[in-house]
């Protein structure tokens, strides 16, 4: 086996890294399919990943890693047709773990070993219209001050009238878009590698805005224009690409009775520019130098 390539899974809480890792080691179980991607030998423990591809299969909400579950890192032994064998080390980090380095301003030890370590990244957006993962960056960043603006306005009020201030609502993390937070993630990792590196940005559970019509590169560039505009200004230093994916095929519970009437392998949908597949192996292929 050659030396283990190293890739991140980065993402904020529920934005479908669990889940695409728990569909990944379905197919890679399975290998019925044709993947670029296949499975040479079974991994050493497998109990985290044999949980979570478990609820998976039911159409169950899968176990998401969290501060409390601690990070879990996956080693994977694959080959492919271009590609060698090689040994995959895929740490599945929290995503409440990236919104405290965004809120804090710093990051673990550990975690910049891994950043440090990493040959490429995965950096997934959940297209969430309740998270504002839809509205426009300049509408999530009016409507961020706009708050704060009322909240002094409200307290210019209430001083006039009875001649006490009361305090104002201070700002928070929560309040910064998404896309915003995203682009601080790159933005930490990015002072932490030395080299090149690929991203390959997944619009996880694309089953939600597959009915828009467009590709994942336009979903992104249209929706998220800040994010989009980082990765081009910084195609000195990073190469990147986007892929939508449908990991569970549907929203769950509610598609739950739907799902599991069809085939599980053909649940998974992965789109990339205009093609459309079954295949979830393929960012990884991409990060790892294939098209």
């Amino acid at each position: 086996m050659s030396k283990p390539t190293n890739l991140l899974f980065v993402g904020l809480p529920k934005s479908g890294k669990t889940t695409y890792l728990a569909a990944l080691w379905h197919v890679l179980e399975d290998q019925s399919s044709t993947t670029k991607l296949r499975r040479k030998q079974l991994s050493g423990d497998r109990t985290y990943l044999n949980l979570i591809v478990k609820a998976w299969r039911a159409c169950a909400p899968v176990p998401r890693t969290t501060l409390q579950t601690f990070d879990t890192t996956v080693t994977l032994h694959l080959e492919g047709d271009g590609f060698g064998e090689f040994t995959l080390s895929v740490p599945d980090l929290g995503g409440e773990a990236f919104e405290q380095q965004i809120e804090h301003r710093k990051v673990s030890a550990a975690h910049v070993a891994l950043f440090r370590e990493a040959n490429g990244v995965l950096l997934f957006v959940h297209p969430d219209v309740t998270k504002g993962t839809q509205i426009s960056d300049q509408d999530q960043i009016t409507a961020s001050i706009g708050g704060a603006t009322e909240s002094v306005s409200e307290a210019k009020s209430v001083i006039e009238a009875n001649g006490h201030a009361e305090v104002p609502i201070p700002w928070k993390v929560e309040m910064l878009p998404t896309q915003a937070k995203l682009v601080e993630l790159l933005q930490f990792l990015l002072e932490l590698v030395d080299q090149r590196l690929r991203v390959a940005v997944v619009v996880s559970a694309w089953d939600l805005v597959e009915h828009v019509g467009a590709t994942p590169r336009e979903y992104v560039s249209g929706r998220m224009p800040l994010l989009r505009q980082f990765l081009d200004a910084n195609d000195d230093i990073v190469d990147h690409a986007v892929f939508g994916i449908s990991a569970q095929g549907g929203e769950i519970p509610k598609d739950k009775s739907k799902l599991l009437e069809l085939d599980s392998l053909k649940r998974i949908r992965v789109y990339h520019d205009s093609e459309n597949n079954h295949d979830i192996t393929k960012p990884l292929a991409w990060l790892l130098g294939g098209k």
